[in-house]
């Protein structure tokens, strides 16, 4: 008796394999891939960064002087003097459209016309410590500690308050939607009672520690929708992380910036679905900021450290087995011709183009018991 199969090369037709560590593409298998993220270290230092519509890179000095770069012509360009301005401690800047704004610990801005090459003037918001300003959707967003809040900056400089009720808020990121993120640092108590003197029983809390949280505010003004507020950071792998910086890059899931127990940095996206963190890149040290520039341009941009820049390059890099820890991925498929003693006698298999140093090992079994695999092709799913 005479058997013979043919497994299709289209897409639907590797539903009825069992893979691992493979993707399916193009009507073919290939080694499973996932988003991940270069590290390219500008020319220059920086506390902050912005990147305008036009890819000029500004960087603000420890000094307090704003210079404007562009690594592609080797071009920089003082844009603001520490002299030239009355900041206390400039913590922070931000580009919209022609103007570029640097924030203060005090809570003054200073304005630069970046067409025009200098300052044009200077905002006194009247808040008290502002840590971070951005901008988005032609509007200026303020995250202060003092009053635990995002504000916005109205024409005459007033500050309205946007998203409110925060603990301690270290870091933010809006949408050009309107959305806004805000990683915040709450207290931790525990419940307690203690007897008076009278001996009456009160009940009371102690402080026993803090957490981090990451809330969210929609663009309809909805708090802590959906999976929000965040409270738990762990990776796939299950390894526990402390988020430090957070940016919402366009049309990409929110990014997590965060140390790991052995004081790892990392960098890491939110699984919409199960909130888990998934690695997407490592850093030399902690990260000071991270920006989403405004032009056309699909990196991010970070400072590390105390002054070092860097440029963050979205990529795809294969996933390890992990079994092996190399980039090794398996398929299978049975064939059942119904019944027993049938002799294979032919397996031809077709190949795609492959990149160099990949191979492609083929090997079958023929048996009449039921599941001649090692394991079941169920595990491998």
């Amino acid at each position: 008796m005479e058997f013979s199969a043919t497994a299709t090369l289209r897409t639907p037709g590797w539903s009825q394999w069992a893979y691992r560590n493979v993707a399916v593409r193009n009507g073919g298998i290939e080694i499973a891939s996932e988003p991940s993220l270069s590290t390219e270290r500008l020319s220059f230092s920086a506390v902050d960064i912005a990147v305008g519509a036009d890819g000029a890179q500004y960087a603000l000095r420890s000094s307090g002087a704003v210079y404007q770069h562009d690594e592609r012509r080797g071009i920089r360009h003082l844009l603001l003097h520490a002299e030239s301005h009355d900041l206390d401690d400039p913590c922070g800047i931000c580009v919209s459209g022609d103007r570029l704004y640097v924030l203060g610990a005090a809570g003054a801005v200073a304005v630069v016309s970046t067409r025009l090459q200098q300052p044009i003037g200077t905002i006194e918001t009247g808040l008290r410590t502002p840590v971070m300003i951005t901008a988005a959707a032609g509007r200026l967003y303020l995250l202060d500690t003092a009053v635990g809040a995002v504000v916005t900056l109205q024409p005459d400089g007033t500050a309205e308050t946007v998203f409110g009720s925060l603990s301690s808020p270290i870091d933010m990121s809006v949408t050009e939607t309107g959305a806004i993120y805000v990683l915040d640092e709450q207290d931790t108590h525990r419940a307690v009672q203690k007897q008076s003197s009278t001996g009456e029983i009160l009940d009371g809390r102690i402080l026993v520690g803090r957490h981090r949280v990451i809330r969210k505010q929609s663009p309809d003004g909805n708090i802590d929708p959906g999976q929000f507020p965040l409270s738990t950071f762990e990776t796939t792998a299950g390894e526990s992380v402390t988020p430090t910086r957070l940016v919402h890059p366009t049309d990409s899931p929110l990014l997590v910036v965060g140390r790991t127990a052995d004081d790892q940095s990392i960098v890491a996206d939110v699984d919409p679905e199960t909130s888990r963190l998934r690695k997407r890149g490592r850093l030399d040290s902690a990260c000071r900021s991270i920006r989403i520039p405004h032009a056309a341009d699909n990196g991010l941009y970070a400072v590390t450290g105390e002054t070092t820049a860097l440029r963050l390059e979205p990529t795809v890099r294969r996933v390890n087995d992990p079994d092996t820890g190399g980039c090794v991925g398996r398929a299978y498929r049975q064939f059942d011709s119904g019944t027993e003693a049938v002799q294979w006698h032919r397996l031809a298999v077709d190949g795609g183009r492959r990149a160099a140093g990949t191979q492609l090992r083929v090997s079958y079994f023929a048996s009449d018991d039921p599941s001649p695999l090692e394991k079941p092709l169920s595990s491998f799913t």
